[in-house]
């Protein structure tokens, strides 16, 4: 199964599982977190020995510049631009909450 169909799997099963988690908590309160997350890790152990490692038929080979020929390309590019940007988009977030925290640790310290 190529590793795109695993991804999306993955995403999909994930946003129902909080949702359902979201609806349980919700309508039962707390308490059942902790038999859903025993519950949710025990299907991911089961799952785990149903899943067989496909033998990849090409060989890879280290070639010089390979790695500045890949950060060229336009994909790569567009990705990290985008990583960059959405660190821009939450870095604000990240100093507010650090400092908000120093200060509340400060004043519990005096």
């Amino acid at each position: 199964m190529p590793y795109t169909r695993v991804r999306v799997g993955g995403s999909i099963g994930y946003i129902v599982a909080v949702t359902a988690a979201g609806f349980m908590i919700e309508a039962y309160g707390t308490q059942v977190i902790v038999p859903l997350m025993t519950t949710s890790t025990l299907i991911a152990v089961i799952t785990t020995f149903y899943i067989y490692e496909q033998p990849i038929d090409r060989v890879a080979k280290s070639q010089k510049g390979a790695f500045l020929r890949l950060i060229k390309e336009k994909e790569i590019i567009f990705f990290l631009a985008l990583a960059f940007l959405s660190y821009l988009a939450h870095a604000p977030f990240n100093v507010f909450l650090q400092f908000t925290y120093l200060r509340r640790v400060t004043l519990e310290n005096k």
